[in-house]
């Protein structure tokens, strides 16, 4: 999981006849019946038409990289494989205690509670909405529900998951808060199918970095062949930092690299800042002077120019 800042409008297709069609019913039916009449009654979610319901995955597919908002894995909407979860489930929310029937029925059909989900995820997750004290009014705009309700289950669009858990290089997931540890268990995102994804993501750059400190902290290096390990790490710095939000599992790579850099500030200096370190090597040197500045704009977003790359 990583943060996905959305998209403020929503696509043209949720103006269309049929969506505002399906919206106004199941407005007019809690607008019909008395409070009581509501618990009992339950309404009719009408299936979005195909071609609507593809220009919404499609859309949601943009929108989230081809990869499930929740675990990352890709989603190929074409082949039909995915659909969207609703964040705020359309009805039966439940909580760790109790089940609230009428939640969130009002934003079944918007676009701001759409979520691109591979079949596991949305299958895990259901119906499941716990929160921290009370939930949000009835009819209450997805904007103000999110400033009142405090979800125990993460929000890749609002909330920040690397605050909530972090990713091992065996790749398995370890929460170290309370919504964290329950985003983890609801999801099940330390399966064994993602444990093994997320390794074999990470892979390529942790044996790199075994690689680079192995010369780091050897005493005979050779020139030639720590430039080339020292090359290839930058590359995949550069790599990462640009384009993990698109990468299968790039939550789980970026995490990892972040935490390896931070891991020893010595090493992060000479790599970052071009401060001499204790274990100093020419090769090293060579490769981070030409690549440095491509993983300094890299790590703050900022594409490089190709001629700078080489």
């Amino acid at each position: 999981m990583i943060y996905v800042p959305r998209s403020k409008s929503a696509p043209v297709v949720f103006s269309s006849r049929a969506v505002t069609s399906l919206r106004n019913d199941l407005h007019k039916f809690y607008e019909e019946r008395s409070a009581q009449s509501r618990l009992q009654e339950k309404p009719y979610y009408e299936t979005l038409p195909d071609q609507v319901l593809l220009k919404i995955l499609m859309a949601l597919s943009k929108e989230f990289h081809g990869k499930c908002a929740y675990c990352e894995t890709p989603v190929k909407v074409e082949s039909g494989w995915g659909s969207f979860d609703h964040f705020r489930p359309k009805a039966s929310a439940k909580g760790t205690k109790e089940i609230a029937k009428q939640h969130y029925w009002w934003l079944a059909y918007t676009w701001e509670n759409m979520y691109l989900s591979c079949p596991n995820c949305n299958k895990y997750k259901s119906s499941w909405f716990p929160v921290k004290g009370k939930r949000g009014h009835l009819n209450l705009p997805h904007r103000k529900l999110i400033e009142a309700e405090d979800n125990l289950i993460l929000d890749p669009c609002y909330d920040r998951p690397d605050e909530h858990f972090v990713f091992n290089p065996d790749g398995t997931i370890t929460p170290f808060t309370e919504y964290g540890d329950t985003t983890v268990e609801l999801l099940q995102l330390n399966r064994k199918d993602l444990i093994r994804s997320r390794k074999l993501a990470s892979k390529e750059f942790i044996e790199t970095a075994e690689h680079f400190e192995k010369l780091w902290k050897a005493n005979d290096w050779n020139e030639d062949e720590s430039f080339k390990i020292a090359e290839s790490l930058c590359h995949q710095l550069v790599d990462v930092f640009l384009n993990y939000p698109k990468l299968p599992y790039g939550g789980a790579i970026l995490n990892i690299v972040e935490r390896w850099l931070n891991s020893d500030l010595n090493r992060a200096d000479f790599i970052l800042k071009n401060k001499k370190p204790r274990h100093y090597n020419k090769g090293f040197a060579r490769a981070l002077h030409q690549y440095r500045k491509q993983i300094l704009l890299a790590r703050k977003g900022i594409p490089v120019r190709k001629q700078e790359t080489g």
